[in-house]
């Protein structure tokens, strides 16, 4: 797959027919995609994996391309996903899993790009086993105590098998297989019996039954044969011979009722003969051979008290070339051993880390695989800096694994077992979500936040910037988002959680504040000349956080305290700066507010606010004097006031409200405007007047952003489809979009830019990209639509956007690719005047509906339409319709028509106009 998508963003002009591209950027490289339980064959290789998005699915290698892509099928929905745990497995070229649906489970079969539900099940698959061109598999769990079942299945019928013994509560174990024969463990109450299942007459043998707890019996498989523990009263546990349902003691290793090994074989066979660990008088670890026979089995190998007995110790054994590797594990110590050529040694000691034993001579130490040599152990792959290493497979020529690095995640990985080279597999975490979000443009960049990075885009490049983290660890890319900022002429100073940062000239991200120190979590920004300050934590004590004022040059030395005056904790904090002072609000108790200036070293009280003023606040500055925001005690109301920072000021008109603060200020060189409580209110403090004006609509209440726009004011509010306009000379109008969009505005060229906001995860059903350019009371759509239709016609939907440079960047999610960035030429998206602008009494109020249209279009119209036309990008006819076949307003469309944007012209006898139309079927 390209992981560049190419976007076509058509231009608003009537007749207009360039475009340009909207290019994809994949961010989130350090999402995990967890891959598990390879399978090969017919040269794809399955797996299944969690796209970060919408669950855990099956995907598909193409071991010819090394591509690698989601296997879709209409079964899919938000409920329905495979689990972590679930086992692949094939028959006759075809591919089996277990799925969940929405109210049980079921065992899905893929054949040739073809997906059906085989089976409803009653639990997650346990195991599995495949034998003769079966598969055998358990159904069954302990936790939502459901009995145990099995199952066997030929690829197109399932059947169970009836068990011989009934309510097995813990476990079905498959332990190996010979001639016609399955070997089982089953669990119950802590009982443990072995059984032989004859596959041709379908009846079980029980072999033995012994109390214990463990879920398998362990044994070994040897020229047909298998070998297990047994015990007797008159042995203990001794070496067994299993040959179909005849059980034979082969020796028993300390004569009498002593045991000679634990209660399961453990060990492995290489050359005719198996190495097994057993024990001598003493309780300590030996390792014996066997050849099947009394005589051939003896001690191989004394440790000399290395190991005792101790059911904790963990003992794992594998066959590797002329020989055993195998590992004891006792306490937090695992030890390397290999047998080859008849000799034994130790290969390696590790305290910590986990030693995983895999097939062809390989070996997993912590994060590091690891080659048995003949006479070394050799580190594979020692350039990769892998963080954890799981899910092997082997194949005939590759191995497969799964491998997490702090870069990409946990992703797939092929090793060519004959170079020991890896090679390339495409990745599968970039379909999961970036969070692409906090856009923000400071000194001619444009900053944001994308999971784990954060992002810079300057002279038509994106760079991620880098943290320090060895020097400041406290800074987290992945929660630590962009919430407030300030540009110095050491760079940009911002706060992320409980930190502040700068990011210099280098792009580099380093702290401002010192280990024991934190920043309030909102704590505004101000700045005098390159000194900023804010609100910082300095310490914990009786209860209390103490908040006190600090200022920075953008270095962590010269961040310091600069008042000693405590901020309450419950106390909504403000500050602005007017007159090269900071003026900050302080509430030295509950009742009693305080106005107090800095410049930075000397900190003064200017003024004591009346005990009915309650939490007053700064919300601005206007030409040198504070803004403030109180809510007033006696008449219980908000009022706002300008202050020169001596005293509380004057009180300006029409701003005084019941009970509601201030839901948004924009200012302005001589003007404050501010929505609250219905009403927009706007001072002119040159003119000394202010107007008002009241909305119609509840939608008003509680604006989320408010700006200018050209000489018109638009408002919007959180998950609300109303966008409001004011220009002050009439009342508040606004354009309801019939959809939720998001708060923000922006302005470009004098149009004001909303976007669809969309939080409908599992309806992706006909959602292109739509940004809504307003112009006062004309409003048109904007549409991305993908070039590429190939790729299973997934839709994006939006959820943030900002505009810079000429461009438009959008962070938009699917379920391919999650929620991540794409940004193109935004050249051609103003409102032209020869369009939309036009005076409604010189068009001729055409109206297409349903637009997109997917069989038919209908066209509302004042006058008599002659001839309809359709045109595609390129200007080419693609539909025509003459006035004889014009007598119906619906017209069908031909469904050989491709889906895409086309232009319908529309000619009667006075004009001729066109509109842009979607075709999507």
């Amino acid at each position: 797959m390209n992981k560049t998508l190419l976007f076509v963003l058509l231009s608003l002009t009537a007749y207009g027919q360039d475009s340009s591209k909207l290019n994809f950027i994949d961010l989130n490289s350090t999402r995990s995609s967890n891959p598990q339980s390879f399978i090969t064959f017919n040269n794809e290789t399955f797996l299944h994996a969690d796209n970060g998005y919408q669950g855990r699915h099956l995907w598909k290698i193409d071991k010819s391309t090394n591509q690698i892509d989601i296997v879709k099928h209409s079964l899919f929905n938000e409920y329905e996903h495979i689990n972590e745990e679930t086992k692949l497995f094939d028959i006759n070229n075809s591919v089996f899993w277990y799925q969940d649906l929405l109210n049980s489970g079921g065992l899905y079969k893929l054949t040739n790009g073809q997906t059906e539900l085989l089976k409803i099940l009653p639990t997650e698959i346990q195991e599995i086993y495949k034998k003769n061109n079966k598969v055998y598999f358990t159904t069954g769990s302990f936790k939502f105590n459901t009995p145990y079942q099995l199952w066997e299945t030929d690829g197109n019928t399932v059947s169970e098998i009836i068990l011989p013994i009934n309510n097995i509560s813990t476990h079905i174990n498959f332990d190996n297989s010979v001639s016609n024969y399955i070997y089982l463990t089953f669990n119950s109450n802590n009982n443990t019996s072995f059984w032989a299942y004859n596959i041709s007459t379908k009846r079980f043998t029980q072999l033995s039954s012994i109390i214990s707890n463990n879920t398998s019996r362990e044994n070994i498989l040897l020229n047909d044969k298998i070998y297990i523990s047994e015990y007797t009263p008159q042995t203990g546990f001794e070496l067994y011979e299993i040959n179909g349902e005849k059980k034979s003691l082969i020796k028993d290793l300390i004569p009498g009722f002593q045991s000679g090994i634990y209660d399961k074989l453990i060990g492995a066979a290489t050359n005719n003969e198996f190495y097994f660990i057993g024990l001598d008088k003493n309780y300590k670890v030996i390792i014996y051979k066997s050849d099947g026979t009394n005589s051939g089995t003896n001690v191989f190998y004394d440790f000399e008290n290395n190991y005792s007995y101790n059911s904790d110790n963990t003992y794992k054994f594998i066959t590797i070339d002329k020989g055993i590797a195998f590992t004891v594990k006792e306490g937090n110590k695992t030890d390397l051993w290999k047998i080859v050529n008849g000799t034994t040694s130790l290969l390696t000691s590790d305290n910590g880390n986990e030693i995983q034993l895999l097939e062809d001579n390989f070996v997993v130490i912590g994060t590091k695989l690891y080659q048995i040599n003949p006479t070394s152990l050799t580190q594979i792959l020692p350039q990769y800096q892998f963080t954890e290493l799981n899910n092997f497979y082997f194949d005939e020529n590759s191995i497969y694994f799964a491998a997490s690095t702090r870069e990409k995640g946990s992703e797939p990985y092929r090793l060519n077992k004959t170079t020991l080279q890896l090679e390339p597999i495409e990745e599968i975490n970039y379909l999961g979500s970036s969070h692409v979000s906090d856009f923000m443009i400071s000194a001619n960049k444009l900053y944001f936040h994308g999971n784990h990075t954060k992002n810079k885009y300057e002279n038509n490049s994106l760079q991620k910037l880098i943290s320090d983290k060895e020097i400041y660890p406290s800074f987290n890319h992945y929660t630590d988002k962009f919430s407030n900022y300030i540009t110095t002429d050491k760079g940009l100073i911002f706060t992320s959680k409980y930190d502040l940062h700068i990011i210099n000239s280098n792009g580099e991200i380093k702290s401002l504040i010192a280990d024991t120190q934190s920043i309030s979590i909102d704590t505004p920004l101000s700045k005098i000349n390159n000194t900023v300050f804010f609100l910082g934590v300095d310490s914990y004590s009786n209860g209390n956080y103490n908040k006190y004022v600090y200022k920075t040059d953008g270095s962590i030395d010269s961040t310091v305290k600069i008042s000693n005056i405590p901020v309450e904790f419950e106390h909504e904090y403000s500050q602005g700066v007017i007159n090269n002072h900071l003026y900050y609000i302080v509430k030295e108790d509950y009742n009693i507010a305080k106005m107090y200036k800095t410049n930075g070293e000397i900190n003064q009280l200017v003024y004591t606010f009346p005990s009915n003023i309650i939490n007053p606040k700064i919300i601005g500055v206007l030409q040198h004097q504070l803004i403030l925001d109180i809510y007033n005690d006696l008449n219980y109301k908000h009022e706002v006031y300008l202050s020169d920072g001596n005293n509380l000021g004057k009180i300006l008109p029409d701003f005084t409200t019941n009970y509601s603060s201030i839901d948004k200020v924009f200012l302005e060189d001589t003007k404050i405007t501010a929505v609250s409580a219905g009403q927009i209110v706007q001072y002119d403090s040159e003119m000394q007047t202010s107007k008002k004006l009241y909305a119609t609509s509840n939608e008003f209440q509680g604006i989320n952003n408010l700006i200018k726009c050209g000489n018109l004011y638009y408002a919007t509010r959180y998950q609300s489809d109303y966008v409001f306009y004011i220009d002050f000379n009439s009342s508040i109008e606004n354009h309801k979009l019939g959809y939720p969009i998001t708060p923000k505005i922006e302005c470009y060229k004098g149009n004001a830019f909303v976007m669809r906001y969309i939080d409908n995860y599992s309806n992706y059903d006909n959602n292109d990209i739509i940004i809504d350019a307003i112009k006062g009371k004309d409003h048109q759509q904007i549409y991305f639509i993908p070039n590429d239709f190939s790729a299973n016609k997934l839709e994006w939907k939006q959820k943030d956007f900002s505009i810079f440079d000429d461009k438009i960047f959008i962070a938009a999610e699917n379920p391919k690719y999650g929620q991540e960035l794409m940004y193109g030429d935004i050249n051609q998206l103003t409102l032209d005047v020869n369009d939309i602008t036009t005076p409604s009494s010189t068009k001729n109020n055409l109206n297409i509906y349903p637009n997109p249209a997917s069989n038919y279009f209908s066209v509302q119209s004042k006058e008599k339409i002659e001839k309809i036309t359709l045109y595609n990008v390129l200007g080419e006819t693609v539909y025509s319709i003459q006035n004889n076949r014009l007598n119906d307003s619906k017209f069908i469309l031909d469904n050989r028509i491709p889906d895409g944007v086309y232009f319908i012209e529309i000619k009667s006898k006075t004009k001729s106009e066109s509109k842009k139309i979607i075709i999507k079927k």
